[in-house]
């Protein structure tokens, strides 16, 4: 069933992306689901294992018609762990809309999770346990 999932969710940006190319000269396409998922387990989970800090690890896409944007914007958000955290993308968003926003350097490697159990864990802490 969850592979079934993906299939779909790959069909749909797909059909996405073929509108996007045929109606429009330029756009900018950006994906990302709303959690990470443990195969066969689920997603929430409190576990403390790899997988824990697994569903925390979600895939971004972006494609643009534009030559080399917003390729260098969305460089510029990832952290110490060459990633992008979510929190950082609705600044991401503003500026790709073309508000002007400014938020502190230190603020892309604070990677703060809001848990299931109501508790806030640091990104950064959650991989340092279970790094060999």
């Amino acid at each position: 069933d969850y592979d079934r999932t993906i299939h779909h969710t790959d069909r749909v940006i797909k059909e996405i992306y073929t509108i996007l190319k045929e109606k429009l000269d330029d756009f900018i396409l950006i994906y990302t689901p709303d959690h990470g998922e443990i195969v066969n387990l689920g997603h929430g989970l409190l576990r403390k294992s790899k997988e824990f800090s697994n569903q925390f690890e979600i895939p971004l896409m972006i494609y643009s018609s534009y030559d080399n944007y917003p390729c260098q914007e969305t460089e510029s958000y990832r952290n110490e762990n060459k990633m992008i955290n979510t929190s950082n993308l609705v600044y991401l968003l503003s500026n790709l809309l073309g508000y002007s926003v400014n938020i502190d350097p230190s603020f892309i490697n604070k990677d703060l999770i809001l848990s299931v159990d109501g508790k806030a864990y640091e990104y950064n802490d959650i991989i340092k346990q279970y790094q060999p």
